[in-house]
């Protein structure tokens, strides 16, 4: 007989069974119908997914038998040492993290309630905050040392160690077993399928996370401002750079790589693989929370829904912050369902959610909000008001002590503790309120819908298709087997609670934010416990406590379904497989000699400035360019939403309009270029185009090409002549809308050079 936590065994009607085996097929095929939105051909057309079915054998043989040129980079195995000095330094802040986040379990009073796999979720989440936290506290106080920081992670993973001994010898006079001392359990079939089906995504994630960073975010800030408290030696706040006065939590790991490895180049690459970790860390954690609530069995199958995802792929293999954030919310989630354990887990709760939003601010919508009235709503209904209100003093304690430094650091840095946000209350150092404008019109919704509510309910439904199916990193598994969680009738509860957490976070996401994939991903976790769980449904999976000698013969439709359910993961696992190692997913150049490797992620236009012969003093005053990371020369730079530095410097009247101000007297720019140490100007014409566009965030329209003639003809400046194979692009490949802007703003860009029609896209001038 079926337990009562059970799903609808093989002996009961097959029909509801079959229905949902019919709804996952369905689902697949409209899945897989879309086109890609994000991905073109060379000749822009779309790549749809039944494009790479087709061609899928050719992918995934080309991991084994890539192709080979004369012209192609050197590449093999024998490239994989020069990636072992990533994995030392990551190892090691990874095993300090572990002993700094089992003594706080210790701390706390939590450590022995858990279990050895719980225990470690939590002690790993922990740890990592802790260490992001004590690199900022180091850092702001300027002490920033590999020896420091090394000799306190060697001390927690030494304290730990010394705990366990102690508690090994005090135990053998104690009959009873500890819940974390349990003796070693059988492996599961289960274990060993899921196992060897994600360890090629594994390897991929971890191979992808070691090479050099390409994505624009990352240049700009994520890896951009370790690298200048690394250079000064201190954590200190950057007027240029804003986004480097958001909560840092990743960020410090990162810094904490450069500071080990004594390189920042180096380090932010053995960085980015502290921050794979996440991606095994979160489906360990969706592992116990599956276990717990429906079987072992489902336990592995989150893992595999979760780490075959190539959303999973792609965070995991660049410095964003998104890995950490689904991490924070899965642990915080299980630490907020095991309360019911010791109200002090609503202390590690909090100390979870706040790690959330230390990793970005949108955390408190996504984790902190939601969990933290899960909490008040979970013990007040059990436990009644008095244990509710203990919880939950315990959550925002928690909360506090993991975020509440970032609060510290910005209020004595900017007076605003949630800089750059809210500014209309706190205000904020090197704010205005024309910037500020620029940063909510940047990150709001898009006003049309919200003058317009008839479009609402269209909008909504269209991005919701979006996030279930069309995205472009999406995984069938995630969304066709998800709503089959209902089916577990004795856990139907906890299911509908984490399908409102689910809407919870999209319907912010939608009327809060503005609707980036990146800022829905965090309900991915959750869907795809429920995708686990609904999986595990459709197998026909039983509790652990089924007894396999008491159920009765599968039956052929049983049979059927679990075949062809099978038959359907496998499919798309490989399809998975094919789409996360090809370029359509990120750079995959897994084991491509590093130096080419940094040479080819290098920005075009900081590529160009570091293969010239600047002198050993050149300083170089970017204007328009923000991804810098990258640039092996002095540099000042600010991000388009900082002010200006060129026009700070150079306008004579900034209380007039940007496009009325003029320039200040030839002897006052020279004297201020020349305070500030400036020996070349250099400017990208097409970033600042870019943030031109009607859909952009605006670029100050003090900054024209017959800004720079003027300069020229006063004798301030003198141009260079740079590669023109980089410097130019050929007009026909710049849109309409862009040759208009150009046309009306700065023709003396569009030029007759050699026969060709092109755009000026890079200028670099001296300082005269």
């Amino acid at each position: 007989m079926p337990t009562p936590n059970s799903p609808l065994t093989s002996h009961q009607p097959p029909l509801p069974r079959l229905a949902s085996l019919a709804w996952v097929i369905v689902f697949a095929f409209w899945f897989y119908s879309f086109n890609l939105p994000n991905a073109q051909t060379t000749d822009g057309s779309s790549v749809y997914r039944l494009d790479l079915w087709v061609n899928l054998s050719d992918l995934l043989l080309e991991n084994v038998f890539p192709t080979r040129d004369a012209n192609s980079s050197p590449s093999g195995w024998r490239f994989l040492l020069q990636r072992f000095d990533l994995l030392a330094v990551a190892g090691f802040i990874l095993a300090g993290a572990w002993g700094l986040g089992h003594l706080v379990l210790r701390l706390i009073g939590v450590r022995d309630k858990l279990d050895a796999v719980e225990g470690n979720v939590f002690a790993f989440g922990l740890g990592l905050s802790g260490l992001s936290l004590v690199t900022m506290a180091i850092g702001v106080a300027g002490l920033l040392s590999m020896w420091l920081m090394g000799g306190l992670i060697l001390a927690c993973v030494v304290g730990e160690l010394w705990s366990r001994t102690k508690k090994k010898r005090m135990s053998n006079t104690v009959a009873k077993p500890q819940a974390g001392d349990e003796g070693p359990r059988e492996i599961s079939t289960a274990a060993v399928v899921v196992g060897v089906c994600v360890l090629p995504f594994v390897i991929a994630m971890l191979l992808g996370a070691m090479l050099p960073s390409t994505d624009f975010d990352v240049k700009e800030y994520h890896l951009q401002g370790p690298k200048e408290y690394f250079q000064q030696g201190r954590v200190m706040f950057l007027p240029h750079n804003v986004y480097t006065s958001f909560p840092f939590l990743t960020e410090m790991l990162s810094l904490l790589s450069m500071v080990l490895r004594d390189d920042w180049s180096r380090g932010a690459m053995a960085g980015k693989v502290v921050l794979m970790a996440f991606a095994p860390l979160t489906s360990l954690g969706l592992f116990v929370a599956g276990r717990r609530w429906f079987g072992p069995t489902v336990g592995w199958l989150c893992v595999l829904v979760y780490l075959t995802t190539p959303w999973v792929y792609r965070i995991s293999i660049i410095a964003y912050v998104e890995g950490a954030l689904f991490f924070y919310l899965l642990a915080t989630l299980l630490a907020v369902l095991r309360q019911d354990m010791h109200k002090r887990m609503g202390l590690v709760a909090g100390l979870l959610a706040g790690s959330a939003v230390a990793c970005k601010y949108p955390g408190v919508l996504s984790v902190a909000i939601p969990l933290f009235g899960w909490t008040i709503f979970s013990t007040l209904r059990k436990d009644g008001l008095k244990r509710s209100a203990r919880v939950a003093v315990l959550f925002a304690v928690g909360s506090i002590i993991t975020f509440g430094p970032w609060m510290l650091k910005n209020t004595v840095e900017t007076g605003n503790p949630l800089y750059p946000l809210l500014y209309t209350v706190f205000g904020g150092e090197d704010l205005s309120d024309s910037l500020n404008a620029k940063w909510r019109n940047g990150h709001s919704p898009p006003k049309h819908l919200l003058a317009n509510p008839t479009h609402i309910p269209g909008d909504l439904w269209r991005h919701a298709i979006d996030v279930a199916a069309k995205s472009d990193l999406q995984s069938v598994l995630v969304f066709a087997f998800a709503p089959l969680a209902m089916m577990w009738t004795r856990q139907r509860k906890l299911v509908a609670g984490l399908w409102l957490y689910i809407l919870w976070i999209f319907l912010t996401w939608w009327g809060l934010t503005h609707r980036i994939d990146r800022f829905w991903l965090p309900l991915l976790p959750v869907v795809c416990l429920l995708a686990g769980a609904g999986m595990g449904w459709l197998l026909g999976v039983d509790r652990e406590s089924t007894d396999a000698h008491d159920e009765p013969q599968l039956e052929s439709a049983q049979l059927l379904i679990g075949g062809l359910t099978c038959l359907i993961v496998a499919l798309s696992l490989l399809f998975n497989l094919g789409y996360v190692t090809s370029p359509l997913a990120g750079n995959n150049s897994y084991l491509l000699d590093h130096e080419a490797a940094k040479q080819q992620a290098t920005t075009p236009s900081t590529a160009l400035l570091n293969k010239m012969d600047l002198p050993d003093d050149a300083r170089v005053l970017f204007v328009g360019e923000a991804q810098v990371f990258d640039a092996k020369f002095d540099h000042v730079y600010n991000t388009v939403f900082d002010v200006s530095i060129f026009q700070e410097w150079l306008s004579a009247t900034p209380e007039l309009p940007d496009e009325e101000q003029t320039l200040r007297s030839t002897d006052e720019i020279r004297s201020t270029l020349r305070e500030h140490g400036i020996t070349h100007v250099f400017v990208n014409w097409q970033e600042i185009l870019r943030y031109r566009a009607p859909d952009s965030y605006g670029y100050t329209d003090f900054v024209t090409p017959q800004r720079f003639g003027e300069l020229v003809d006063i004798g301030v400046l003198k141009e260079q002549p740079i590669d023109p194979q980089l410097a130019w692009i050929l007009w026909e490949s710049v849109g309409p809308a862009q040759q208009k802007e150009i046309t009306n703003w700065g023709p003396s860009l569009h030029r007759h050079m050699r026969g060709y029609e092109i755009l000026v896209r890079y200028q670099l001038y001296t300082v005269e």
